[in-house]
């Protein structure tokens, strides 16, 4: 399944909710040009790389569960293993 195709409800069965939620555009958005940006690629090389999906719904999944940006003691946030290593697959930015 390529990235444009994954649709509002696609993303419902896969966050295991049954109500509308306002703020899956904005995470669909959001998620679609962190990738873009990172890899450095266009809308039709993004569709073309079908494994970038599964990034895409983690990281909706991420921005999904962790809504609240409050938190208690020093927490370090981590990054996704699994996104890291399929996006560092087409990574084009070698700083």
């Amino acid at each position: 399944m390529k990235i444009s195709e994954v649709t509002e409800d696609i993303l419902k069965q896969y966050l295991r909710i049954d109500y509308d939620e306002p703020l899956l555009n904005m995470f669909m958005i959001s998620s679609k040009s962190y990738i873009k940006k990172y890899l450095n690629l266009d809308d039709d090389v993004l569709d073309a790389k079908e494994d970038l999906t599964i990034v895409y719904l983690a990281l909706i999944n991420d921005m999904y569960d962790k809504r609240e940006f409050t938190s208690s003691g020093n927490i370090i946030p981590r990054t996704n293993a699994i996104i890291e290593s399929i996006l560092g697959l087409y990574s084009n930015n070698l700083v």
